[in-house]
């Protein structure tokens, strides 16, 4: 009785896997599907949004945070739900920033903005820039320091993630903005 529990087990193991297999690499779901929902837009005109952004920054006295990333990728939808999500992270980034997702799909797309923006997707996803009013490039940063450290609690930590942007924002202070 127990060979046939353990090729029963066995056989359910086989199925679950062929089942996420379908799911993940099918034509009908998995991987591509996730690719057309999420924060990251597939069809967006990254080089546009950039455009856009910094003509409002320069107006607003802001920097443009580019966070290249794909729907994918699980830590950049979850920087992307700290940045919807924890009020504070949300206000000073809205104050301070002008946001854009670069899409950069399985490393085939906007590979002209990550040229021009010193490569940030060697870094890792999801990767940060930096860009002053006028679209200079002021830094790079790879998101990894910005996770939490010994907790239980994955994800990016929200006092290291303000802390980084405390320390790119825009030199105008934030009381000028009010």
């Amino acid at each position: 009785m127990r060979g046939g529990f353990v090729l029963f087990v066995q056989g359910r193991k086989a199925l679950f896997l062929a089942m996420f297999v379908s799911l993940m690499f099918g034509e009908a779901g998995g991987v591509a599907a996730l690719e057309q929902s999420g924060p990251y837009d597939p069809k967006a005109d990254a080089r546009a949004e950039i455009a856009q952004a910094v003509s409002r920054a320069q107006k607003e006295s802001k920097h443009v945070l580019l966070v290249f990333g794909a729907n994918w990728c699980p830590w950049c939808r979850a920087l992307d739900q700290l940045f919807e999500n924890n009020a504070e992270v949300e206000e000073y980034l809205n104050k301070n920033y002008e946001l854009v997702l670069v899409d950069v799909g399985r490393g085939d797309k906007n590979l002209d903005l990550d040229s021009l923006y010193a490569h940030p997707i060697k870094l890792g996803l999801p990767a940060l820039v930096v860009l002053d009013e006028k679209g200079a490039l002021l830094h790079l940063q790879e998101t990894g320091s910005l996770e939490r450290k010994n907790s239980k609690e994955k994800g990016h930590d929200p006092e290291r993630v303000l802390n980084f942007l405390r320390k790119w924002k825009h030199p105008v202070a934030e009381e000028q903005k009010k």
